[in-house]
């Protein structure tokens, strides 16, 4: 065979071939770059997704730590005390020193007559109001007070109205969330 022939047979084989790895072979490598490319990317996110929970949990761990160190620990953050008397002279005590006249009522049960809080916790939840009246700065100062008490309460209604002068009188619904 002469050798034009063999040159010639030669480059039509390599431009088969040629025409073939861009017809087929550089497409198939291409998607499976891709896929790759794709599960990469996915994986990336799934790292970071994990960072951020390892430095959730990190921050809660600290947090937790120095929350062992403050005065009042969260086991002791819900009253323990179902008969409510020390929520009430809270109460009656914090009234004295806002200068408001203060009528606490509406209690309308105890822990064993009332329905356990919409919680995951044994949590029961006992309503009470409050009627104060006083000068309109002392009892925006009750109501502000109130809200940082030593217990929880929740208030779930407030009105206030003018009784003449500078007195107002505000009534308030609220509810003490203690734990049996």
């Amino acid at each position: 065979m002469p050798i034009k022939i063999k040159i010639y047979a030669t480059l039509a084989l390599w431009l088969g071939i040629t025409a073939a790895a861009f017809a087929y072979g550089f497409p198939a490598i291409d998607r499976s770059n891709r896929a790759v490319a794709a599960n990469i990317a996915q994986e990336k996110s799934q790292m970071l997704d994990l960072e951020t929970q390892e430095q959730s949990f990190l921050l809660a761990k600290r947090d937790l730590q120095d929350l062992a160190q403050q005065p009042i620990q969260p086991q002791d953050f819900f009253s323990q005390d179902v008969t409510l008397v020390k929520e009430i002279e809270e109460l009656e005590a914090l009234g004295k020193s806002e200068n408001v006249h203060l009528t606490l009522g509406g209690i309308s049960g105890t822990i064993n007559s009332e329905p356990k809080a919409k919680t995951k916790s044994a949590l029961y939840a006992v309503p009470y109001s409050i009627t104060v009246n006083g000068s309109f700065a002392d009892v925006v100062n009750y109501v502000q007070t109130l809200e940082h008490v030593d217990f929880v309460t929740a208030l779930t209604s407030l009105s206030m109205a003018g009784s003449g002068g500078d007195n107002v009188t505000a009534s308030m619904s609220a509810t003490f969330y203690i734990r049996k």
